[in-house]
């Protein structure tokens, strides 16, 4: 019984202790009194919670990034084994990148997402100022390597007529632009373009298109800059035909341009090493149905040659064919009657 009494006497103090926490109530008549609520700070991420926190937020890092040749060749190991040969490959990576960027950035860049913001639905304030715009346009192809030494030359002639002509203030109606070959497939699919480097001129809102290789056009000695002073493009005529822009089969260009295009945006997704891998398979089958050597049973066997009949050696007679309504191949002979 000691015990529960000792255990009694230490709860006391602590009853007196906590009296003075408790509440008289509310009694009648007296006023309402707000609540207050107390805002707790939040928590401050530190250590390793704070330095996680931008990594899963930033891009995601998918399987195709691990396939891409370019990260496989910056990897430590592989540029380590280019470094022992003297290859430093990022300096050459990072030296492509900047060869990329050797076009005018003040040319702008049409694709396949922008080209009708350009020229098919550009606000004109007036019928003549419509009739009198004209689009200069760059076939470009990028030079990363170094090996695309026409497209470089006619990128540096045309940038350089570019230059000369909006520093004077000259042709106010005339637009510059610059395609990307590599990077768009619909707009040069539908105006059947299949070469590059190449230059355009086009005319009301791309329904008049005038088309020059490089080799058709002088570009030398600011050559490109009096061809388009001079509007020499206008003694050449335009490209007129039913699949041409606004022509009656221009539908045809049209899908086959979208088909192409969708081929393309699915297959840029794959690594360069897959697509080279896919197209030699393709071709080993092409080939080898155009080699198919025939069938056995598409060509008739051979039929022996008759046999013709031969004299035998050393006999002078030879042997007559049966005679036909059973006879017995004897010559008849004529009996003489008794006189």
């Amino acid at each position: 019984m000691k015990l529960p009494s000792l255990s009694v006497l230490l709860f006391l103090p602590c009853i007196s202790v906590s009296a003075q926490y408790f509440s008289k109530g509310w009694t009648p008549g007296q006023p309402v009194e707000p609540t207050t609520t107390v805002e707790t700070p939040a928590a401050i991420p530190t250590g390793s919670s704070a330095s996680s926190s931008p990594k899963e937020t930033g891009s995601s890092f998918s399987l195709w990034d691990l396939m891409d040749p370019i990260n496989i060749v910056k990897a430590k190991p592989v540029a380590s084994v280019f470094q022992r040969f003297g290859v430093n490959v990022t300096e050459r990576i990072e030296q492509a990148e900047k060869d990329k960027d050797y076009w005018d950035p003040r040319i702008p860049i049409l694709r396949d997402d922008n080209y009708q913001s350009f020229f098919e639905e550009e606000e004109f304030s007036s019928p003549e100022e419509l009739k009198e715009r004209v689009w200069a346009i760059v076939v470009s192809v990028p030079d990363a390597t170094g090996k695309q030494t026409v497209s470089r030359f006619v990128d540096e002639h045309f940038d350089a007529a570019f230059d000369d002509i909006t520093k004077n203030g000259q042709l106010p109606h005339v637009k510059w632009a610059r395609i990307d070959y590599f990077n768009v497939t619909y707009l040069t699919t539908k105006w059947n373009m299949w070469r590059a480097p190449a230059i355009v001129i086009l005319q009301d809102r791309g329904l008049t298109l005038r088309f020059y290789q490089a080799n058709q056009i002088r570009l030398r000695d600011n050559a490109f800059r009096d061809f388009m002073l001079q509007e020499v493009w206008k003694m050449h005529a335009p490209w007129i035909s039913s699949f041409a822009p606004g022509g009656e089969r221009e539908w045809i260009m049209h899908n086959f341009a979208l088909f192409m295009k969708l081929v393309y945006d699915q297959s840029s997704k794959l690594p360069k090493w897959v697509l080279m891998i896919i197209s030699g398979a393709v071709g080993s089958l092409l080939l080898g149905f155009l080699h198919k050597s025939p069938s056995a049973t598409a060509t008739p066997s051979p039929q022996p040659l008759p046999q013709k009949a031969t004299v035998a050696a050393g006999s002078g007679s030879t042997k007559k064919p049966a005679a036909l309504h059973g006879d017995s191949g004897k010559t008849p002979v004529k009996k003489k009657g008794k006189k």
